[in-house]
């Protein structure tokens, strides 16, 4: 599996950004990573693992292009819809079938990278329903 740290965007006019010019043919760099936790939009606790953060976005955080997981724009990931259609089957099918328990206590999130991991191994205990 290829794994992208870095987005090369060439900037096709000129065009200033939050004060800062960039001229025709510039390459940026975009790191998904560190726009993705960034705490001025996600605010001060961004590197915590906070499931309740997606349920209501507020400032920042709410514009498209805060998340950059899958990028936006005309260049955006042709998998996108796939992979969060995926993601809603598998969780839809874990949280009907079993009860999940965190074993080890607080995660802490690793450094950051491409993707979001807990930095140390997540344990969790899955109870089947049927069972209860």
């Amino acid at each position: 599996m290829r794994k992208v740290s870095f987005v090369p965007r060439e900037a096709v006019e000129d065009v200033e950004v939050d004060g800062i010019w960039i001229p025709k043919g510039t390459v940026l760099q975009l790191s998904p990573a560190v726009i993705n936790l960034h705490p001025n939009v996600w605010g001060e606790r961004s590197t915590e693992f906070d499931p309740n953060r997606w349920e209501n976005h507020k400032g920042p955080a709410a514009n498209a292009y805060a998340l950059q997981t899958f990028h936006n724009g005309p260049r955006m990931c042709i998998g996108k819809q796939l992979a969060v259609m995926e993601m809603k089957a598998i969780l839809v099918e874990l949280l009907t079938r079993f009860r999940i328990e965190n074993i080890v206590g607080e995660i802490e999130v690793a450094k950051q990278t491409l993707t979001l991991r807990p930095k140390t191994r997540l344990s969790v205990r899955l109870t089947d329903n049927s069972l209860l």
